[in-house]
């Protein structure tokens, strides 16, 4: 099934044409990869994905609808979650208040405590410091902190933006964030400028082809389809 798809979109940064027909498909329990420069437009892309830049032609279908004029707070309701390039905590509230606030939307008390217990599980750095404020944090735990805020909303998709670009993260199966995570879902790993996915493309045009063999000669493995849908860029 088809998550999410984006259809011969363009946006505009005033007579500035940034993205030009872009096409994407993004299926159920996959990962996918975008790829390109600087300028490129990959962050432009998933801000118009997430509602903060509206398209000014085609259409964006998550879950099968059709959401181009809906805002961003509609489209995290329907279980979009992003994890911002460069972090972007609330650096004066604890960790914990951190966490809580990627549940805002929710009204069902019992899972979010479950699923706050699960990410202190795949991040027990983040339960030593509970009460410490975000951006007291190293950069590693803010990096934690973001993708754990994101978990919390239980997203059908998650939408990150340069995740794997901290050359300070272990590699799979250490004790650091891909780690964790190659342990509890799957792998997530990239050396600088390396990203694992099970498609990857560029942002002027998606590919379509696979990056499952182009991973595993640079020693990257899996996917975190069990848990999330991702597109990491």
């Amino acid at each position: 099934m088809t998550l999410l798809q984006l259809k011969n979109v363009n946006t505009h940064y005033g007579p500035i044409h940034i993205l030009q027909d872009v096409n994407i498909a993004v299926q159920e329990g996959e990962i996918a990869c975008l790829l390109g420069g600087n300028a490129s437009g990959k962050s432009t892309t998933l801000k118009a994905i997430l509602g903060i830049v509206k398209p000014t032609g085609g259409d964006i279908i998550f879950r099968g609808e059709r959401v181009n004029d809906r805002p961003a707070s509609y489209r995290v309701g329907r279980g979009m979650a992003v994890v911002p390039e460069n972090r972007r905590i609330f650096g004066t509230m604890t960790v914990l208040e951190n966490l809580q606030m990627g549940a805002y939307l929710r009204d069902d008390p019992a899972a979010v405590q479950a699923d706050l217990d699960r990410v202190l599980t795949l991040f027990p750095r983040l339960g030593q410091r509970l009460r410490q404020a975000g951006g007291t944090l190293s950069g590693g735990e803010q990096q934690m902190l973001a993708f754990g805020r994101a978990l919390m909303s239980r997203p059908r998709l998650i939408l990150m933006d340069e995740f794997c670009d901290d050359p300070g993260d272990q590699p799979p199966g250490g004790d650091g964030l891909y780690g964790r995570a190659e342990r509890q879902y799957g792998a997530l790993y990239r050396p600088p400028r390396l990203c694992a996915a099970d498609r990857a493309g560029g942002a002027g045009g998606y590919g379509r082809e696979s990056a499952g063999e182009r991973a595993s000669a640079q020693g990257v493995s899996g996917a975190l389809a069990t848990y999330l849908n991702a597109i990491l860029v």
